[in-house]
């Protein structure tokens, strides 16, 4: 499974027939998009943009449901608009509540041809989504409330941090293995990239410690994984400059006088260096047309320039597909939704 998040970059997973499943469904659906917004540059922009971006390959899992029934408090999916023939893995779609006034959405999906012992893997990334990953097996889970179409009954329950978050998606695994104790045996990891590199440790933290005073069910814990993760903000966004250095979109000249003048440090800048300020306006300059998460792709943030394709389009798709009343009509989403205050669906590439 192929994902970015966070400005990092990674292949998208055969975007030709995500692509033409979409346009099929989309034959039967038409919609209107609304023009994206116009971003200006502002001075060293290329190193302060949010690091909040949710993989394509979610919302190509997302392209889901014609027919369903009902399993216990989990509904079973076998189709998907576009698909011919039956899914050849099993897709469950339900809610758990955690907190105390959280429902949180999720999607559990399974292979057919699994043969023998499955392994776990719970896989969180992006700025406040969370996935969980079994080998074969995947739950995406919209965590906390707000994310996906997941939601909090009062709105205060909405506000959260990346301690809490975790928190609750530790419950909610918890009571999802409950739900379905024949992965209880599993190895379970930890896993994830980008701004993952934050929560999953302290979710992995979270399962140990529960392991530890005896908290129920016991967990299978082996350890975690991180792809291209943030640790911490200074030395990401620190690390951004000599990066653009090495991939030769700065000269040997701007780099070695912007290390100098500015002794290393990019992000916490002394407003009194202006010899600092200075070379990041140049930095600036020549990084400021760059698309920051694949620097081989054209930029989607200069609508002056006219480009057949940038890859922020493709999300466009996914926000309209999430947002169509039949779509969440067909993956049992909560009619609670519709009386939540701002309840469309966006990609956090917007």
């Amino acid at each position: 499974m192929l994902r970015k998040g966070g400005g990092h970059a990674a292949s998208e997973h055969k975007p030709k027939e995500y692509l033409s499943m979409f346009t099929r469904w989309l034959a039967y659906n038409p919609f209107t998009m609304k023009p994206k917004s116009e971003s200006h540059l502002q001075p060293w922009n290329f190193f302060n943009k949010s690091s909040s971006q949710i993989s394509s390959v979610w919302f190509a899992v997302f392209l889901l449901v014609v027919s369903s029934e009902v399993i216990e408090s989990q509904f079973l999916v076998k189709t998907l608009p576009g698909f011919l023939g039956e899914l050849p893995f099993t897709l469950e779609t339900g809610y758990i509540g955690v907190g105390e006034s959280d429902d949180v959405h999720s999607y559990f999906t399974t292979s057919s041809n699994l043969k023998g012992t499955q392994k776990t893997t719970l896989s969180c990334f992006g700025s406040q989504e969370a996935l969980v990953v079994l080998a074969a097996s995947i739950i995406f889970v919209d965590q906390p409330a707000g994310s996906g179409y997941s939601y909090a009954k009062i709105p205060e329950a909405s506000i959260t941090n990346d301690t809490l978050s975790t928190m609750l998606a530790y419950q909610f695994l918890r009571k999802w293995l409950v739900d379905h104790p024949k992965f209880l045996n599993n190895p379970l990891y930890v896993a994830g990239d980008s701004y993952s590199g934050i929560v999953v440790p302290i979710i992995t933290q979270e399962i140990y410690d529960g392991n530890e005073v005896g908290e129920g069910p016991k967990i299978n814990i082996k350890g975690y994984i991180l792809g291209n993760p943030l640790t911490d903000t200074s030395s990401d966004f620190n690390s951004r400059i000599p990066y653009a250095h090495r991939m030769a979109l700065l000269s040997d000249a701007i780099y070695k006088s912007t290390k100098e003048n500015c002794n290393g440090e990019y992000l916490k800048v002394d407003p009194d260096n202006s010899l600092c300020i200075n070379d990041l306006q140049v930095v600036d300059e020549c990084l400021g047309r760059i698309y920051e998460a694949n620097i081989l792709e054209p930029s989607c943030e200069i609508p002056q320039l006219q480009i057949q394709w940038c890859r922020d389009g493709n999300h466009l798709y996914s926000v309209t597909w999430a947002n169509s009343r039949d779509v969440r009509e067909a993956l049992h989403v909560s009619e609670v939704l519709r009386f939540v205050v701002d309840n469309e669906f966006y990609s956090c590439s917007s």
